[in-house]
């Protein structure tokens, strides 16, 4: 979709609203730039949220210490008195739109957008956002200022429900890599298992590893393997014959002495001990399950 055409033949639109409210956000303007490569750094300090929204191009946003780079389907919001700087970037200048508002619901709209840092995301598209920006054109031939106020409330409206689209299919990608690296750990569970090996197998970053296992499963991934193979342990002492010695292998840890040392360190029982009372009663299942919960 051409969105040149959107507003205005120039290269620049902006509405003063006068706090005209919707529902429970109170618009106070909105506009439209499509900068050149000749536009410098925007130094900005509002009085209240000002949500801009990427159309094409490129270009930076820089609040406090942090600097992100935006690009098209992007959107950033400025927040209430911070100061905020934002610029096109000189190769390819950005276009966008932006919606200045605030209101009873205009905190918790943010948090819902943008809830990990509250100042950047990213849209899947930005095709309807144009339609209902260019449809604003027709209501001011109207003069219709309800009609305004009800496309710029359904643009928002459709920045929050694309995001959580996007929230949602990254939840369902991360879970399946966590799922994946469950199985992993399963599958390997006779073997020495790095978070380098893990890492590699499920093709992402360490860091990126450590912070989705921080997230998803409470521990880092090395906690998580030596938790998992203590608890496998702990079934074949409690209900097999097996030699301590090939529980210990069957579990991938290095010898016996190791073994013992770790399985007495997370359980605060000796795998002698708890095959001894697990045996004559002393130990009922839901203790086994609490030992291992308490790690």
């Amino acid at each position: 979709m051409d969105s040149r055409a959107i507003l205005s033949e120039n290269n620049y639109f902006f509405k003063n609203l006068e706090g005209r409210s919707l529902g429970q956000l109170e618009f106070k303007y909105f506009g439209w730039h499509k900068c050149s490569t000749i536009h410098t750094n925007y130094q900005a300090q509002k009085r209240c949220f000002d949500l801009h929204i990427v159309l094409n191009g490129k270009g930076h946003l820089i609040v406090g210490n942090n600097h992100y780079e935006i690009k098209k389907n992007d959107f950033f919001i400025i927040h209430p008195a911070e100061v905020t700087s934002y610029y096109p970037d000189k190769l390819d200048p950005w276009e966008y739109i932006w919606i200045g508002f605030s209101g009873e619901n205009s905190i918790g709209l943010i948090k819902e957008v943008c809830p990990e840092n509250s100042y950047v995301g990213t849209l899947k598209s930005v095709d309807r956002i144009i339609e209902l920006f260019s449809s604003i054109k027709s209501f001011e031939n109207k003069k219709s200022i309800y009609g305004i106020l009800g496309c710029l409330y359904n643009i928002i409206d459709e920045v929050e429900t694309n995001r959580m689209y996007l929230v949602r299919q990254e939840e369902k990608t991360n879970n399946d890599l966590i799922l994946n690296a469950q199985e992993y750990i399963s599958q390997n569970l006779n073997k020495k298992i790095s978070v380098q090996s893990l890492s590699e197998y499920l093709c992402v970053e360490r860091t990126t590893l450590f912070k989705y296992f921080k997230k998803y499963l409470g521990v880092s991934p090395l906690k998580y393997v030596n938790s998992y193979k203590l608890r496998i342990a702990q079934q074949y002492v409690c209900e097999s014959n097996y030699s301590f010695q090939q529980i210990s292998s069957i579990c991938g840890f290095k010898n016996y002495t190791h073994f013992e040392k770790c399985f007495t360190a997370y359980f605060n029982s000796s795998p002698t001990m708890m095959r001894k009372n697990t045996k004559y009663g002393g130990i009922s299942d839901l203790t086994l399950n609490k030992l291992g919960d308490n790690k």
